[in-house]
Parts: C-alpha cells; sequence; structure tokens
C-alpha cells in the first residue's frame, strides 16, 4: 500500500510538474531554442552515457571478482544496461532486482555474492554523492538554487551517511539471519543447502570486495562516474550554449538526484523536467530555453539505455561456470 501511495503520488506530482513547466511557456522562443542547439554537443552528450556505463560494468566485475574475460564483462554490461532500464520504466529500484537476476542466470553466480557486490557499490555511491553534496554546499551555488529548499543538501548528506552504514550493517547481517533460519534446515535439505551455499557466497564476496587494493581503484572509478554524469550535463548546457558555471553540472545532478529519490514516477517525468527548468531558472536561463534544454537532457539521459537495454535482451543467454 505505501509504495502504490508513493506511486500515486509521484504520478500526481509528475503531472503537476510537467504542467508547470509548459503552462507558461513561450512557445515561439522554446521552439527557437530547441532548434538551434548545437547537434554534435547532444550527440557527444549522447556518447557520454554508454562511457559512464563502461565504468559502472568495469566496478560490477572488479567486486564481484569474476574476472577480466570478455564475454563475462559483456554480460555484466547487459546485467547493468537492464537493470537502470528497468529503475527508468519501473519505480522503487526494482532494477537492482532484476540485474541481480540477470547476472545470476548469465553467469551461474549465486545470488549472495551479487547482493554484496550491489550493496558494496551503492556504498560506494552514496559516499560520493555525500562528498558531491558537500562541494556544492560550499561553493556557494546552492544559494541560487531555490529548488534545493532550505537545508536540502545538509540533509541529503546525512540521510547520504545513514545509507552507508545501514547497508553496511544490513551485509553484516543477513548472514546472521541465514544462519538462524538455516538451523531449522538439516544441510542434506534443498533448502538448507542453499542458505548454507548463500552464506558462503556472502561471505566471499564481502572478503573479496573490500580488499585494501581494490579500494585504490573502485574509488577513482565512482569519481569518473560521477564526473561521467556531470559531464553529460555540461555537454547539454553546451549544445545549448548556456553562460552559466560549472559547478552548476553539478548542482543540477545534486538536484534531479535529490528530487528524483523522493518522488518516484515511470522515467522521471514531470519531475526531472520541473526540477531542471527552476535549477536553470535560478540561473538567470530563460525559462522556455531552460524547458529546452531539460527535454533534450531527460531524452539524452534515458533514450540510450532504453535502446542498449533492449539489444541486450536480445541476445541468447549465456552462462559460464564460475
Amino acid at each position: 500500500m505505501s509504495r502504490t501511495l508513493r506511486y500515486a503520488v509521484g504520478a500526481i506530482l509528475g503531472a503537476g510538474g510537467l504542467y508547470a513547466c509548459f503552462a507558461s511557456v513561450d512557445w515561439p522562443q522554446f521552439v527557437a531554442s530547441f532548434r538551434a542547439a548545437s547537434v554534435p554537443w547532444v550527440v557527444a552528450a549522447i556518447v557520454s552515457i554508454p562511457l559512464t556505463l563502461i565504468l559502472v560494468t568495469t566496478r560490477s566485475a572488479l567486486l564481484l571478482d569474476v574476472g577480466t574475460s570478455l564475454r563475462v564483462w559483456h554480460r555484466l554490461w547487459d546485467a547493468v544496461i537492464v537493470g537502470q532500464a528497468v529503475n527508468i520504466v519501473v519505480p522503487f529500484r526494482f532494477g537492482e532486482g532484476a540485474r541481480v537476476a540477470f547476472t545470476c542466470r548469465e553467469l551461474g553466480l549465486p545470488a549472495g555474492r551479487v547482493v554484496v557486490g550491489i550493496a558494496l557499490e551503492r556504498i560506494f555511491d552514496v559516499s560520493v554523492f555525500a562528498l558531491t553534496a558537500l562541494l556544492v554546499m560550499f561553493s556557494g551555488v546552492t544559494s541560487l538554487l531555490p529548488s534545493l529548499g532550505a537545508n536540502a543538501v545538509p540533509r541529503a548528506v546525512v540521510l547520504a551517511l545513514s545509507t552507508v552504514v545501514a547497508i553496511a550493517a544490513l551485509v553484516w547481517l543477513v548472514p546472521a539471519g541465514a544462519r538462524s533460519i538455516g538451523r531449522r534446515f538439516t544441510l542434506q535439505s534443498r533448502i538448507g543447502q542453499w542458505i548454507e551455499a548463500q552464506q558462503s557466497a556472502i561471505r566471499t564476496a564481502w572478503t573479496a570486495g573490500t580488499r585494501p587494493r581494490l579500494f585504490l581503484i573502485t574509488v577513482p572509478l565512482t569519481a569518473l562516474m560521477t564526473a561521467g554524469a556531470v559531464s553529460t550535463n555540461l555537454l547539454v548546457f553546451r549544445a545549448f550554449d548556456l553562460q552559466v558555471p560549472l559547478i552548476t553540472g553539478l548542482a543540477l545532478l545534486v538536484v534531479l538526484q535529490i528530487g528524483t529519490t523522493v518522488v518516484s514516477v515511470p522515467g522521471n517525468v514531470g519531475v526531472f523536467h520541473y526540477l531542471t527548468v527552476v535549477t536553470l531558472s535560478a540561473l538567470q536561463v530563460p525559462r522556455s530555453e531552460a524547458l529546452a534544454v531539460a527535454v533534450v537532457l531527460h531524452a539524452v539521459a534515458i533514450a540510450p539505455k532504453i535502446v542498449l537495454a533492449a539489444i541486450a535482451l536480445a541476445r541468447p543467454p549465456f552462462k559460464s561456470a564460475i
């Protein structure tokens, strides 16, 4: 019921966001801004999406410790793409479950191993997001962005750090819970064997994913992923020749992550556009031009992932004994 209510509220807010964006648009200026956008810069923004996803897949391969085989990496790429596409189409982060199922099916990995790998990814992602939000907060840009709301960034930082602690605690507590449940079944039973296999997979994955040397690689990779997301914003800004500070690309990333996390709606339609328009309008970008930027940026952020996911799902299954 809570998920249904949140979805309904998100849909209403998304529709309201679209109405707020389009209600007072100067259509001639909107069309002129849209047509004036530089196609090469838009193409460069589109290219930045798969380049960032390459970094995501590489980090996933490192955390799962599945080697550097091209075929295995290719299947991890498919799992990442499918997961992100499901998150776009269906809210509430169902894409993570789809990614776990896809990875387990394609590579024959235990679910516990994949779940721990994704949990470690989220720890890195949320930690870097907290640092990014702090950078935006101390840059002074938040004073120009009313869309963030009062104290939104500090609260987001606290929430991000709390999420890191919660995920880490969950990874530690799950094996203990599994052991408690496992005592009710003998190791000769299928359920008991499955639980024991998951416990072993979780322990192995945590040990492999928390190696100090691995941190020296995954932390820069996560930072580069954030830089890739920021570069997409900046390239679209360049396509429209917006005269805004470079930090705006980072600030908009923080605004969108906070806003689209609070409001769940398929494709972030309406919410994405509203937040982009309000943020750019606060930086003296004409509202109609800001809407044109929002439309293009939304298409650039979503369309490549949907297309790549369709290609991934069209490939025949591949299983590897890992």
